[in-house]
């Protein structure tokens, strides 16, 4: 106010009211300017709140972001992981697709081969209906030729007949045959070797001493009576030539027969026996018997008789019934015929005040039989 005064004072009123309008306008101007301050003041207020908001937002954005961030790359490694595995896939497919451009290949092979065959089948098929047709010609051939063997058997049924016929016919001519005396062989000459192939069986059982006789049939092998050797712990075979001992392979009680075997270390001098059937004509022919009676010396005796009978016993087994002398020790020895053949064994005969002359022997079929049995055991 004082620097107003003075320069009211010190100037002129023209002066002084261009300085009030002046300071009217001044005042106006820091009045508007005032306002404008405030007008800015309130809008810087505003600006501040707007800030504040966008910073809050700026951080929510920043926050949602971060959690974007982590879940693209949580999903990456996810995206990642699944790549190899369809990696991995495509490559298994990649071999499957291989493997299965193989197998086309060998199933384009297949289908080639399987073509073939059935060309071949149809081939086949072809050549089976031409058989076929071969076929119904031979049956209709066939028919024809059954009816010629139908015809041909009618024939082979009367030859059958006559045959039979001529059979019998040649059977009987066959006993009238061996009926006929023979020359060829002679009972005094055959005992030689009979004798020299009998053996005297001196039985031991602890100090029981008994004897019979045995003869020769091949392959290490004697035959006796089982009643001889029957519970006897050592068998001594003796002749004027040789001794040893044997043991017992096979007894048969019911036939009263008994096969013996020497070690095969043992030479032999004997040959051996054989045997012969006997027929319902050898009856009434001569036949020698050799053994050792009373089991008396070292060489075999020999006597002669006939074939009274052949029969059967009780137990359905052939025997022979001889006149020819037979004393307790022949138990065992070979009846013979002209030949030599063994045609029984001697077994017993019968003793008493009114009986003389009856011995009997298992024929050589007895002994035959006796001797299959023991080769169907394994014995043998």
């Amino acid at each position: 106010m004082a620097v107003s005064g003075f320069a009211m004072a010190c100037a002129s009123s023209s002066d002084i009211e261009q300085v009030q309008s002046d300071a009217g306008y001044l005042s106006q101007e820091i009045n508007s300017l005032h306002a404008s301050y405030e007008s800015l003041k309130r809008d810087n207020s505003l600006y501040k709140a707007d800030l504040k908001k966008l910073e809050d937002t700026n951080k929510q954005l920043f926050s949602m972001l971060a959690t974007q961030a982590k879940e693209i790359s949580d999903q990456f490694v996810l995206v990642t992981t699944q790549a190899d595995k369809i990696a991995d896939q495509t490559s298994q497919i990649n071999a499957q697709m291989d493997a299965i451009a193989s197998q086309s290949s060998e199933i384009t092979g297949q289908a080639r081969q399987i073509n073939i065959q059935a060309q071949q089948i149809v081939d086949l098929q072809s050549v089976l209906e031409d058989q076929g047709i071969q076929i119904t010609a031979q049956q209709q051939t066939s028919k024809t030729l059954e009816g010629k063997v139908n015809a041909q058997d009618k024939i082979s049924g009367q030859l059958k007949s006559d045959l039979d016929a001529q059979k019998a016919a040649d059977d009987g001519l066959l006993e009238k045959i061996n009926r006929l005396p023979t020359t060829q062989c002679s009972i005094e000459e055959s005992s030689t070797d009979v004798r020299s192939n009998t053996f005297k069986v001196t039985a031991s059982s602890g100090y029981a001493t008994s004897s019979g006789t045995a003869f020769f049939i091949g392959n290490s092998e004697f035959i006796t009576n089982e009643h001889v050797v029957d519970d006897i712990h050592r068998i001594l075979l003796i002749n004027d030539q040789q001794n040893f001992y044997a043991t017992v392979v096979a007894t048969s009680r019911s036939r009263d027969l008994a096969l013996l075997k020497v070690d095969d270390s043992v030479s032999l001098a004997a040959t051996g026996l054989t045997t012969r059937t006997l027929i319902d004509s050898d009856t009434g022919k001569k036949i020698g018997v050799t053994g050792y009676p009373k089991g008396l010396g070292d060489t075999p005796s020999v006597s002669y008789g006939v074939i009274s009978r052949v029969f059967l016993d009780d137990a359905q087994n052939e025997k022979l019934q001889t006149d020819a002398a037979i004393s307790p020790g022949s138990s065992g020895g070979p009846v013979f015929n002209q030949c030599g053949q063994v045609v029984g064994v001697i077994s017993s005969k019968m003793t008493g005040p009114s009986v003389e002359g009856i011995g009997f022997a298992f024929s050589s079929d007895t002994l035959t039989d006796f001797l299959n049995d023991v080769s169907s055991l394994g014995l043998r």
